[in-house]
């Protein structure tokens, strides 16, 4: 009931919100190229960028042509930081209630308001 995608991003994404409602899992998640560091395909980063948790910026560093990929990443990370620390007005939904528009009311004469605009 998990399964694990592997294509990097955004292509993984991609991937996972196109075929998530057909697959029988309850749980997606995209890894991008942890099975290629796993399997010895990728060299991790040094232990000194490991320890400060920029392994990511390595990785970035050793294979330029992730730059342009990773340029969303800080757009992203501002995004979320805005939306946790500013506060957004919610706003409700707008509908219409229908109305009838022949009155059934009765007024002082007895006579339905219709029938009374009738006789105007």
């Amino acid at each position: 009931d998990l399964l694990f995608v592997a294509l990097g991003s955004p292509k993984q994404e991609v991937w996972i919100a196109r075929y998530l409602p057909e697959l029988k899992v309850k749980v997606c998640q995209g890894v991008g190229g942890t099975f290629d560091v796993i399997a010895g395909r990728v060299k991790r980063a040094p232990l000194l960028f490991r320890a400060i948790h920029l392994e990511w910026f390595y990785r970035l560093l050793s294979q330029p042509s992730r730059i342009f990929r990773q340029t969303a990443l800080p757009m992203f990370a501002y995004q979320v930081l805005k939306s946790k620390f500013t506060r957004r007005s919610v706003q409700q939904p707008t509908f219409s209630v229908p109305t009838a528009s022949v009155s059934r009311s009765r007024s002082d004469s007895g006579k339905s308001d219709h029938q009374s605009e009738k006789a105007a």
